[in-house]
C-alpha cells in the first residue's frame, strides 16, 4: 500500500510538472499550431429584495425555509483553443469549461459549457459543435449592451425565485431573455452545423445559418441514446437563421437585423406547434453612445394545437438599451418587456398572458490588464392573470471580474 501510495504520488508530481512546461509554451506555437489559454473569474456581493412568498424555497410553503437573499458568490470560465493555418484556411477548436467549485451559475453540472472546432476561408466559417447559433452570433439587440453581469441578459435571472406558486419554473412560463425558443426553452448548446459568410458589401452586410438535428442532443452519446425522435420534450431539424447589415454617415453609426427560426415540434404527449420565430434588431452609435432595440414574435411556437377558443396561444417581447463610454468607465441602461401564454414543454396555455418585464442599469471601470470592477441594479417584474402568482423586486450587486 505504501509503494502505490509513493508511486501514486510521483505520477502526480511528474504529470503536475508536465502541466507546468505546457502552459509555460501557451500562446506560442507547437510545430504550426497555435495553442492558447485564457478564462475570467468573478466575484459577486448581492442584495435581493422580492415579495415575501417568494422568498421561500418552495414558494407559498412557509415551512420550506427561506432562501438566502444576500451572500457572496462567484463564477468561473477558462477558455481554450487550437488554430493553425494553410495558406487562407484557418482552422482549430475552442471550448469552454465551467471553473466553479459547484455546477455553474445556470446550474449546468457538466464541466464544459461549449466546444466546437471551425474552418474559416475567404468564403466564410464553419463551425460544428455546441456554439452559440447563428443568430445568436451577428443579431443586433439591446442585450448585447448590457456591461456588468450582461443587464436583462446578465445574471440577476440566476438569483431569483425559480418558480412560481403553481410550481412553474419562470423560465417556462415567461420570456425571461431576448431570445427565441432555441436558446430560451431549448439550451442553445445543442449541437449543430452554423456557416456565417465573411462581412459582404465592403464589410456591411454578413449572413449566418445554423442546423440542429435535435434540441436535446447535447454533448456525447450518453444523452442522444435516450432520446426520442417523435416525442418528448423539444424541437427536431431547427433551421436558424440571421443576416445584420451595418453602416455610417460620418458620425453617425446604424445597423439592422433580421433573424429567424423554425424547427418540428416533438408531441410531448399531445401534438404541439412548430417552432416559427423571428426577431427584428436596429441600431445606432453616435461617438461614445450606443442604442439598440430589438423585437421578437415567437407566434404559436410550441403551443398546443387544438385550443379552446377562450385560450391565448402566443408570446412576444422587445428590448431597448443604450451604453455610453466615459474614457474608462463604461454604463448601461437595458430594458425588457415579454409576454407569453403557453407553458414550455407541455404547451398548455391559459386564457391571459405571464408578462415580465426588467430593467438594468449597470456602471464597470475597465481597469488595469483586464481587472473590472463593476456595480448593476437590476429590477423586475413577473405578472399572471392571478394576481397572487406575480413577483417583483430589486437585485443590487457590486463585482469584480479578471479576464486573462
Amino acid at each position: 500500500m505504501i509503494k502505490n501510495k509513493k508511486l501514486l504520488a510521483c505520477s502526480m508530481i511528474s504529470a503536475f510538472n508536465i502541466a507546468i512546461v505546457c502552459f509555460d509554451s501557451i500562446g506560442a506555437h507547437a510545430g504550426e499550431m497555435d495553442v492558447k489559454l485564457g478564462g475570467s473569474l468573478g466575484v459577486q456581493a448581492f442584495t435581493l429584495k422580492q415579495k415575501d412568498d417568494f422568498t421561500y424555497s418552495t414558494p407559498g410553503d412557509f415551512n420550506s425555509g427561506r432562501l438566502a437573499q444576500s451572500g457572496v458568490v462567484e463564477d468561473g470560465l477558462i477558455i481554450g483553443g487550437l488554430e493553425a493555418a494553410e495558406g487562407a484556411i484557418k482552422y482549430g477548436a475552442k471550448f469552454k469549461l465551467n471553473a466553479n467549485t459547484s455546477p455553474n451559475k445556470t446550474g449546468n453540472p457538466y464541466f464544459a459549457k461549449n466546444a466546437w472546432i471551425y474552418v474559416e476561408s475567404n468564403y466564410g466559417k464553419l463551425e460544428f459543435g455546441s456554439n452559440s447559433e447563428a443568430s445568436g452570433l451577428i443579431k443586433i439587440s439591446a442585450v448585447n449592451l448590457g456591461k456588468g453581469t450582461g443587464g436583462i441578459d446578465g445574471d440577476y435571472i440566476n438569483f431569483i425565485q425559480k418558480y412560481d406558486l403553481q410550481g412553474n419554473e419562470i423560465a417556462d412560463a415567461f420570456i425571461i431573455g431576448g431570445y427565441g425558443p432555441f436558446g430560451h426553452d431549448v439550451s442553445g448548446r445543442a449541437n449543430k452545423v452554423t456557416y456565417i459568410t465573411q462581412k459582404l458589401c465592403k464589410d456591411k452586410l454578413v449572413f449566418g445559418i445554423s442546423y440542429i438535428p435535435h434540441s436535446g442532443m447535447i454533448g456525447t452519446t450518453v444523452d442522444m441514446l435516450s432520446l426520442k425522435r417523435n416525442t418528448g420534450y423539444g424541437y427536431k431539424n431547427i433551421i436558424d437563421a440571421s443576416a445584420a447589415y451595418e453602416n455610417h454617415l460620418g458620425e453617425l453609426g446604424f445597423g439592422a437585423s433580421l433573424s429567424w427560426q423554425f424547427g418540428s415540434a416533438k408531441d410531448n404527449p399531445t401534438p404541439r406547434h412548430n417552432m416559427n420565430y423571428w426577431e427584428i434588431g436596429a441600431k445606432f452609435k453616435y461617438a461614445a453612445l450606443d442604442v439598440a432595440m430589438s423585437y421578437g414574435d415567437w407566434g404559436k411556437s410550441g403551443a398546443m394545437k387544438n385550443l379552446l377558443p377562450n385560450l391565448k396561444y402566443n408570446g412576444k417581447f422587445w428590448t431597448v438599451g443604450a451604453s455610453y463610454k466615459y474614457k474608462n468607465i463604461d454604463a448601461s441602461l437595458t430594458y425588457l418587456d415579454s409576454k407569453r401564454a403557453s407553458i414550455a414543454g407541455t404547451g398548455e396555455c391559459i386564457s391571459g398572458y405571464r408578462k415580465m418585464r426588467a430593467i438594468s442599469t449597470s456602471i464597470e471601470i475597465d481597469g488595469i490588464n483586464g481587472f473590472k470592477p463593476y456595480i448593476e441594479c437590476t429590477n423586475f417584474r413577473t405578472t399572471a392573470p392571478d394576481v397572487a402568482l406575480s413577483n417583483k423586486g430589486t437585485l443590487y450587486m457590486v463585482g469584480l471580474s479578471v479576464k486573462m
